[in-house]
C-alpha cells in the first residue's frame, strides 16, 4: 500500500491527537531478556484502539555475547509475531557498544540474528514485517576505534555484504540529522 505514519510512543495518552495527525502506527520499545515469555498487552492495546504497532526489541549486550541466546531471542519475537505484532524491529543501534557487546561489533554476527529472528517471525506469523535494527548515524569510529564503534554508512555496507536484506522486509533507519538528508 501507500505510505502510513506513526510515531513512537510511551502510552496512549492522546490517541484522538495521533488519529489527527494522521498516525495509524505505533512503535514501542520491549526489552527482552534470556527466558522471558512473549507477551500481547501492548499489542492488544494498540490494536483496541485501532492502531497497527511496530515493536522494536532490544536487550543488554553481555546477553547476546558471542551469539549467546540468539535462539530464546528469536524465538520471543516469534511469539510477538504469533500474538498479532504488525512489525518487528529486531534489536537497535547495533553499531554501537552500549547496544551490542565492545569488541564483537560485526555486520555478519548481526545478520545471524536477524536470520533466526526472521525465520520465527515468519513461522509465527507471515504477515508481521521484520524490520532490521536501525544503526546509530554516527562517525565516530575514527575516535572511539571498531571496538566500540562502526560508522551507520560502514555497518550498512557490512550488512548488504552479510546478506541481510535476504532476512528483513525493511532496514531500519535513525534519521536524526534534521541538516542533512538521509542517505
Amino acid at each position: 500500500g501507500g505510505f502510513e505514519l506513526g510515531g513512537q510512543v510511551n502510552g496512549f495518552a492522546r490517541p484522538d491527537l495521533m488519529r489527527y495527525a494522521g498516525m495509524v502506527w505505533v512503535k514501542r520499545q520491549v526489552r527482552w531478556y534470556p527466558g522471558l515469555g512473549a507477551n500481547g498487552s501492548l499489542i492488544d492495546d494498540a490494536h483496541a484502539r485501532g492502531f497497527k504497532i511496530l515493536l522494536s526489541v532490544v536487550g543488554e549486550p553481555g546477553d547476546i555475547s558471542g551469539g549467546a541466546n540468539f535462539d530464546d531471542y528469536a524465538s520471543f519475537v516469534g511469539g510477538l509475531a504469533r500474538l498479532g505484532a504488525d512489525g518487528i524491529e529486531v534489536w537497535n543501534e547495533m553499531n554501537l557498544d552500549r547496544e551490542w557487546p565492545a569488541g564483537q561489533i560485526n555486520p555478519a554476527a548481526y545478520t545471524d540474528l536477524l536470520r533466526r529472528s526472521y525465520a520465527q517471525i515468519k513461522t509465527n506469523n507471515p504477515n508481521t514485517l521484520v524490520i532490521s535494527g536501525a544503526p546509530a548515524p554516527t562517525g565516530a569510529e575514527g575516535l572511539f576505534g571498531l571496538d566500540h564503534v562502526w560508522n551507520d554508512d560502514r555497518y550498512l555496507a557490512g550488512l548488504v555484504a552479510a546478506g541481510a536484506a535476504n532476512y528483513a522486509d525493511c532496514i531500519g533507519a535513525h534519521y536524526n540529522e534534521g541538516i542533512i538528508s538521509p542517505r
